[in-house]
C-alpha cells in the first residue's frame, strides 16, 4: 500500500468524525483536516455542512478555518461562508 492510499484512508476516518455527537471531536476533526490541507478536499462538503448547520459556534469556526486551509475557495464554500454570516447576523438581531 502506498502513502497516498494510507493518507486517503486516514482522511476519510477523520472526516467520519465530523458527524460525531461530540462537539469537541467534530471540532478536532475539522482542525485536523485543515492541518492536512489540500489533500483533504474530499471532506469539503462535510465541512461546509458543519459550517452551515452545526449548533456549536466553536465547531463552525473550526470548519471555516479548515476550508480556508484546504484552499477550497469554490463558489459553494463562499456561499456557505456568506450564509453562515447571515445566520449569525439574524441571530444577533433576534437577541436584541
Amino acid at each position: 500500500m502506498c502513502w497516498d492510499e494510507r493518507a486517503r484512508g486516514a482522511i476519510s476516518q477523520i472526516a467520519a468524525e465530523l458527524k460525531s455527537d461530540n462537539d469537541a471531536l467534530r471540532a478536532r476533526a475539522a482542525e485536523a483536516l485543515g492541518q492536512i490541507g489540500p489533500a483533504s478536499r474530499s471532506a469539503v462538503a462535510d465541512l461546509q455542512q458543519l459550517l452551515l448547520t452545526d449548533s456549536s459556534a466553536f465547531v463552525r469556526a473550526r470548519a471555516a478555518d479548515a476550508l480556508g486551509r484546504i484552499g477550497e475557495a469554490s463558489s459553494e464554500t463562499i456561499a456557505a461562508l456568506l450564509a453562515h454570516k447571515q445566520v449569525q447576523q439574524s441571530q444577533r438581531c433576534k437577541r436584541r
